[in-house]
């Protein structure tokens, strides 16, 4: 606590004001946290008597300023003490014991500080003087920066009980996961909004939206990308093909940067197995052209071919798609039912192949 105390006066002192404006000490509850943990209350009354209260038990004492030497002496009746002034106003008083170094009583106004969080208050106060706003981050610290921050600009980072640390280079997210902030000695050198995608294998990657409006939901190519692990960390991304857990798109990563985003068409087999197809965005099945890579959960498929839930076939080699046939069923004249394998789309041409027919296969030749 003394540590913090100490950081905090040095970086107000020039905003602190005085004892000598009595209003500001008399008739006011103080609140002392003493050394046992516990809350001690005192009241300098006007005439010069000091009120102590503890655990509801009262005990009376008294009190004088001593203007010159910016100090106040209080007589508790077991003890006396000459604090010196450090840091004044309405609802802190920070004063340290004559002849010490950094021994200090820190006291909080009862009616504005109720939680009696002096480091909170203070850091509020030192974010103010300086135009400073707070961050919070990801990993329970907070990073405090100018209210309007640019590139380059000093920022600095606080702990959990709002003490200053060294600021290492790195990347930061912020708590609600919405911003990065990239550091370089000390200064802010780049920061971005976030873009995360849950993936096949229960990874949380992180990285940059694409900024056209269209594309905002895309990764931007070129961007930097990481794992935003359980404990919080950002973790390198190994290079490689990385699919989404909705497997809609395929994100490739080399050298942590974006290198290219491929968008997944998911087809489903009668027997609920999923096949990922890349390709562009809103692609159909009447677009679909050779050449596609095709998987299950990014794996390579081991199939020349497979029948998906809209009776569409894909012909497969090496998972690589080489032809995509429509499979219809018809009713003909004469009570002939047949089954047809079309090409391209699902109309009749030339050299359509009918796969089946009853109550006679092969179906006789005629019209």
């Amino acid at each position: 606590m003394n540590e913090i105390i100490n950081y905090y006066i040095k970086s107000l002192s020039s905003a602190s004001k005085s004892l000598k404006k009595k209003s500001i000490l008399v008739e006011k509850p103080w609140a002392l946290i003493d050394n046992d943990g516990e809350i001690q209350k005192l009241i300098f009354r006007k005439d010069k008597g000091l009120v102590l209260s503890k655990n509801g038990v009262v005990t009376e004492g008294s009190w004088e300023y001593y203007p010159d030497a910016r100090s106040l002496f209080i007589d508790r009746g077991t003890d006396k003490l000459l604090l010196n002034e450090q840091y004044i106003d309405e609802n802190v008083m920070i004063l340290k014991i004559d002849g010490t170094g950094n021994e200090f009583y820190a006291m909080a106004n009862e009616n504005t500080i109720p939680d009696y969080d002096i480091p909170k208050y203070l850091y509020s106060i030192n974010c103010k003087i300086f135009a400073m706003r707070s961050i919070p981050l990801l990993n329970s610290k907070t990073l405090q920066i100018p209210n309007s921050p640019e590139i380059d600009s000093k920022i600095s980072l606080i702990d959990e009980e709002y003490m200053p640390q060294d600021l290492s280079d790195g990347v930061y997210i912020t708590e609600d996961k919405s911003e990065t902030i990239y550091i370089e000695n000390g200064k802010i050198k780049n920061h971005k909004k976030n873009l995360f995608f849950k993936l096949l294998n229960d990874k949380l990657l992180q990285t940059h939206p694409n900024e056209s409006y269209e594309s905002l939901y895309l990764p931007k190519i070129g961007s930097m990308a990481h794992f935003l692990e359980d404990n919080s960390l950002l973790t390198k991304v190994p290079d490689g093909d990385y699919m989404t857990k909705n497997k809609k798109l395929t994100i490739i990563i080399k050298n942590s940067l974006i290198k290219d985003v491929k968008s997944n068409f998911v087809a489903t087999s009668p027997e609920g197995i999923s096949y990922e197809i890349e390709c562009e965005n809103n692609t159909s099945y009447f677009e679909f052209n050779k050449n596609l890579k095709i998987s299950i959960n990014g794996n390579p498929v081991d199939k020349d071919r497979f029948l998906a839930r809209d009776d569409i076939i894909f012909k497969l080699e090496k998972s690589i798609i080489t032809e995509v046939l429509f499979l219809r069923d018809y009713i003909l004249k004469g009570d002939y039912k047949i089954q047809v394998e079309h090409k391209k789309d699902p109309s009749f041409k030339k050299g359509d192949i009918i796969i089946n027919s009853e109550p006679v296969y092969p179906l006789p030749d005629g019209k």
